[in-house]
């Protein structure tokens, strides 16, 4: 089976060095509320690559590193807020079109001074590499529920009309003329302003 991981670089934050470890598509749309299995699945694969990733930088040996002037551990966030789910209505990350698609996907974040460390350190690189490979081993490839397109996922808890509705009215006057100059311009401070909305009340 397929295992997408969408690795990207962050900035060095200013209270840690956290690799976050996004799951947001998975736990919002590979499964169905009622579908225990699919539900294990996710959960398990979560916990194991965490697990995995935090044994990783135990080779540090309790390293720490200088960043905003403070120094700091490498650690794990496996609950972050980039955990690549923006909600249904918005714009998709590629791991969210990728667990649409029935493939299991994983978004990392790893900071500046973690991506230096990678690249010169090779026990943690090889460490890294095995995290990502055992848990695609040992979980990925037990998925049954590849096939099992949940019926309504996260996705449809931001298809809401009234959302909709309510941006639309905030962009057109009174006269029912549009604030902005054309259609297009329109158009797109809705979709901004839906997103807007949804990212608020999340």
């Amino acid at each position: 089976p397929i295992f997408h991981i969408d690795v990207h670089g962050k900035m060095d934050r200013k209270d840690n060095l956290d690799l976050d470890i996004g799951m947001g598509p998975m736990e919002h749309c590979w499964a169905d509320r009622d579908d225990a299995e699919g539900q294990a699945e996710v959960l398990a694969l979560k916990e194991h690559l965490a697990s995995g990733m935090r044994e990783a930088f135990k080779v540090l040996k309790g390293k720490t590193f200088q960043v905003h002037q403070k120094l700091m551990h490498m650690t794990v966030e496996e609950d972050p807020y980039l955990n690549a789910y923006w909600g249904g209505s918005t714009f998709e990350t590629i791991s969210h079109q990728s667990v649409n698609l029935r493939v299991p996907a994983i978004q990392l974040e790893i900071p500046h001074t973690m991506r230096k460390e990678l690249v010169t350190n090779d026990a943690l690189f090889k460490r890294f590499a095995t995290a990502l490979f055992n848990s695609y081993k040992y979980c990925v490839t037990s998925f049954r529920s590849h096939d099992k397109k949940p019926k309504s996922c996260g996705c449809a808890n931001f298809d809401k009309v009234e959302a909709v509705e309510s941006a639309r009215n905030f962009v057109m006057r009174k006269e029912g003329r549009p604030v902005s100059k054309t259609l297009e311009e329109t158009e797109l401070m809705l979709r901004e302003l839906h997103h807007i909305e949804r990212t608020t009340t999340e």
